[in-house]
């Protein structure tokens, strides 16, 4: 596994992929330090606008859909997925790795900006802190989602922004009952628990939040473990 993992993280680690990442956190960042700079007395709330705004229905999102839809959809799209397939190991197994994979790349360019972001901004330790738990959790919910995604679907990454940019940003928001079926709104009430913001409505218990997104994950993780069963790597 720690030999497959490996592969998958060397195939995922790209220059161009790293260039486009770092310099979206490195606009994230200049906009809380201009927040800092020009009005310093409501950062808080100023801060809470840009992880709601940008940070969760945005950069996280898109950064776990580019890494998870290529870590194993690439091998698919050129025919190398066979190789992984016959490796003696549980299909299971092989989907943990890819996702583990996925994360190693994914949350470090999602939580350094995101911390940095709140630094920057002199935000509150709770917030830095709620920012770090709800970026860790979504990535790794949306990633698990996505890694099936990939498998699947040859133009998964255009598949993946149409669901990011219509059903997660827009749609989910109109209305309680399809924010049921979105990972951001969940995020979203987590970090307006834990940071203490009034960012996002909703009656849910902290506990109720997380357990939801602890689900996606496994869920994801079976989920893309059936399609990689399934699969047709010939």
């Amino acid at each position: 596994m720690d030999k497959l993992y490996l592969l998958l993280l060397r195939t995922l680690v790209t220059r161009a992929r790293l260039a486009i990442f770092l310099a979206a956190g490195g606009l994230l960042d200049l906009i809380a330090h201009v927040i800092r700079v020009q009005d310093y007395a409501h950062r808080e709330a100023d801060l809470a606008g840009v992880v709601t705004s940008a940070l969760v229905p945005l950069l996280v999102p898109i950064t776990a859909l580019v890494f998870a839809t290529s870590c194993l959809g690439d091998l698919a799209g050129d025919g190398t997925l066979v190789y992984v397939w016959l490796r003696p190991a549980a299909r299971w197994k092989v989907i943990l790795a890819a996702l583990a994979a996925t994360l190693t790349v994914a949350l470090p360019l999602a939580i350094a900006p995101a911390a940095l972001a709140i630094a920057l901004g002199a935000g509150s330790s709770r917030m830095l802190g709620a920012v770090v738990v709800v970026v860790t959790l979504a990535t790794a919910a949306y990633s698990a989602v996505f890694l099936g995604l990939g498998l699947r679907i040859r133009q998964a990454l255009i598949v993946g922004l149409l669901y990011v940019l219509l059903w997660e940003a827009f749609i989910a928001g109109l209305g309680k009952g399809v924010g049921t079926f979105s990972i951001r709104q969940y995020s979203l009430i987590l970090f307006s628990r834990m940071a203490g913001q009034p960012v996002a409505a909703g009656t849910l218990e902290l506990n109720v939040v997380l357990a939801v997104l602890a689900g996606v994950i496994v869920g994801g993780i079976a989920f893309s473990t059936l399609l990689l069963t399934r699969q047709d790597v010939a």
